[in-house]
């Protein structure tokens, strides 16, 4: 059997984390329905030990540390094999997933997917599980369920990858991404399920969100041309500003409903104000 998709894995040290994503696609790779390349970045870990074990799993090691150069690296190896599916190495695949992405692919006019994306918050703090209760609030589940970015997944088509060149240097892949369609070409595949991890902790959730604001500045001054992210949108205004869109969308406001934007709001915050002092101490580490 010919492969249908091929799936491009770029892994930076994640020996630890890529076993759960490997036991998902390596069953679709030893049948010979994808073709899974790994891209191990700069890794000095057991990644490619790991990766390299599994049937049908290709392994490609670069010495080049950066997400968007394994990216990049990744598409040459995976050829001219569509569609294209670009994946952490630290989500998982619900049965059925990859499928039914792959089928969206194949509808006309359609150039671009990402899974519905739940986060495991198991052994999670109550402010990370409060961080991700938000996220089902209306005036953040619209911008959510329009949008490509935060699930750790997403593919196109020939058609699709054919709209853009490399992966610029950026720490947003999936928002420059995004960037690249239309509200048209881009779909939500709900029958199609991804589990991302959560941060343990609120610091490692603070760590997350000063990368992705870093991710959304980064962009904006790459081209200016994409969208701000829910994160820039909520700086953007007032909290009572917030709660008053929240207030017309539901028509009434819960302790149990408003608790989880304030939290959302003030770790929001703090990675802002955590980012414009990491600036002044210079650029971090090279991995993108």
């Amino acid at each position: 059997m010919a492969p249908r998709a091929s799936i491009v894995v770029p892994a930076h040290n994640e020996a630890a984390r890529i076993e759960g994503l490997l036991d998902d696609v390596s069953i679709l790779a030893a049948r010979g329905e994808v073709e899974v390349v790994v891209v191990c970045n700069a890794c000095t870990d057991a990644t490619a030990a790991v990766a390299a074990g599994r049937d049908g799993v290709r392994v490609v090691e670069v010495p080049e540390a950066g997400k968007s150069h394994a990216l990049n690296v990744g598409d040459r190896e995976a050829g001219d094999l569509f569609p294209r599916l670009y994946c952490d190495a630290d989500v998982r695949f619900e049965a059925g997933a990859v499928e039914a992405l792959v089928r969206a692919l194949d509808v006309e006019g359609v150039r671009a997917v990402a899974p519905h994306a739940t986060h495991d918050v198991a052994g999670a703090g109550w402010v990370v599980r409060r961080f991700y209760d938000a996220l089902g609030a209306p005036v953040i589940a619209s911008w959510v369920h329009r949008h490509l970015v935060g699930r750790g997944l997403y593919g196109t088509n020939r058609a699709g990858r054919a709209q853009f060149g490399e992966f610029p240097s950026l720490i947003a892949d999936d928002l420059y991404f995004d960037a690249q369609f239309n509200d048209e070409e881009r779909v939500i595949v709900d029958s199609a399920c991804v589990v991302v991890p959560a941060p343990p902790t609120l610091r490692a959730l603070l760590r997350r969100e000063v990368r992705v604001a870093a991710g959304n500045r980064d962009l904006h001054h790459h081209d200016g041309r994409a969208e701000a992210t829910p994160h820039l949108e909520v700086h953007a205004a007032s909290l009572g500003g917030r709660a008053a869109n929240l207030a017309r969308s539901t028509r009434l406001l819960r302790v149990r409903d408003v608790i989880p934007l304030v939290v959302y709001l003030a770790v929001l915050g703090t990675s802002r104000v955590a980012l414009r002092f990491k600036s002044r101490r210079g650029p971090g580490p090279a991995w993108r």
